[in-house]
């Protein structure tokens, strides 16, 4: 039973150990015993701590999820409903669409809409089975409610309320289209009726600042006890660690860069020498065919970047512009882009930080313990013989 005394600290271990080992010995404690004495270990682990580290911790935890919640995207949810009546066998049938449209071909092809164009950066670099999981279990919701007359109730959140909107439209295009193209000839024809058309979100859906905080606090004080679990663990490395989430803290106080662009298709090369925009942060730049530009811009907002390149091609599409002839087509190929996530350099910022920090932090807390007289007693003088 060795292992029960090991539980406790190194102070109390010098002084009790010996003693507490052969009473384990002796006595052979049951369960409850067991029990009781690993309780005893960790309240005197705990009375032994720092809990000057452990406010340290749970207070930077708290502000460090404090600004994430707040720095968090917003997101868009609109939604519509759909009833089946007058039919046969109707429940089975709504359970049937329900399984048609979420299917893996039916959402791959919505993602893929050219006004859509959902998950790209996902599709690129993951599995497009992963993307649609993710998309069902985060972003997509389709509900069968009611009893004998079932009501779909379709819901989509998003980044972007108008796409939003769309996603729902697309979705409920596609249940009308199985219901009529495919719908089995046992349950009888039956109506598919809209009760509410997909409607435009006015208003963000954003996290709840008290459910982050919470989060922030638990894992902050999570994180101390995990390094104070550990044994020996020094005291520099917890340094290193509330140093880095400091870091990380602070590295919202930087502003973020956004990009958004768009390609544009005009009729000959010589067009495309004279688009100009007096947009100020939009660029123009050549695109891989001589008819093609692509327009860039730049903010420290993902709307506002969005809206610079939208600005930018309301001024190419002015009739009143002076280098335009009546006869110059100029076609949008891909529309302005809403950048998700900031501008990076291979990882993003609060990693840079984070690391700077704990760096920094780590070397402080070695340097500290290196220039702390140690109390040492002093040696006995030497005496000649």
């Amino acid at each position: 039973m060795s292992w029960l005394t090991r539980l406790y600290p190194k102070s109390w271990r010098a002084r009790y150990g010996r003693e507490f080992d052969v009473l384990m010995e002796d006595v052979q404690p049951s369960w409850s015993g067991t029990l009781d004495v690993l309780r005893s270990a960790m309240w005197a682990r705990f009375q032994q701590m720092d809990w000057r580290f452990a406010g340290a911790f749970a207070l930077t935890g708290l502000l460090l999820a404090c600004v994430m919640t707040w720095r968090a995207p917003d997101r868009y949810t609109s939604s519509a409903e759909l009833r089946l009546r007058s039919g046969r066998s109707l429940a089975e049938k709504a359970h049937w669409l329900r399984s048609a449209v979420l299917s893996r071909s039916s959402l791959d092809a919505v993602m893929r809409e050219p006004l859509l164009d959902l998950y790209e950066a996902e599709r690129q670099r993951e599995p497009i089975e992963d993307v649609i999981a993710r998309m069902k279990a985060r972003d997509l919701k389709v509900e069968i409610a009611g009893g004998d007359i079932p009501v779909l109730r379709i819901s989509y959140t998003g980044p972007d309320a108008w796409r939003s909107q769309r996603a729902v439209q697309s979705l409920l295009r596609r249940f009308i289209d199985e219901h009529l193209n495919r719908a089995r000839p046992a349950s009888g024809p039956g109506v598919l009726e809209v009760l509410q058309p997909p409607n435009l979100p006015d208003h963000a859906v954003r996290p709840q600042l008290w459910k982050g905080a919470s989060v922030g606090l638990l894992l902050g004080l999570a994180a101390f006890f995990a390094l104070a679990a550990i044994r020996r663990v020094p005291r520099a490395i917890c340094c290193g660690v509330l140093a880095g989430m400091v870091a990380a803290l602070l590295s919202y106080a930087i502003p973020r860069s956004y990009v958004s662009s768009t390609l544009v298709h005009v009729d000959s090369p010589q067009t495309g020498k004279l688009l100009r925009t007096d947009v100020p942060g939009v660029r123009l730049e050549a695109g891989a065919v001589p008819e093609e530009r692509i327009v860039t811009a730049r903010a420290s907002n993902n709307r506002e970047a969005q809206r610079l390149v939208e600005k930018a091609l309301f001024v190419f599409m002015d009739p009143r512009a002076g280098w335009r002839q009546p006869t110059t087509a100029i076609d949008v190929i891909d529309p302005p882009s809403l950048p998700m996530h900031p501008v990076t350099l291979l990882f993003p910022l609060e990693v840079w930080f984070l690391l700077a920090g704990g760096v920094a932090g780590l070397t402080a807390g070695l340097r500290l313990k290196l220039d702390r007289p140690r109390n040492n007693p002093p040696s006995a003088a030497y005496k000649p013989a």
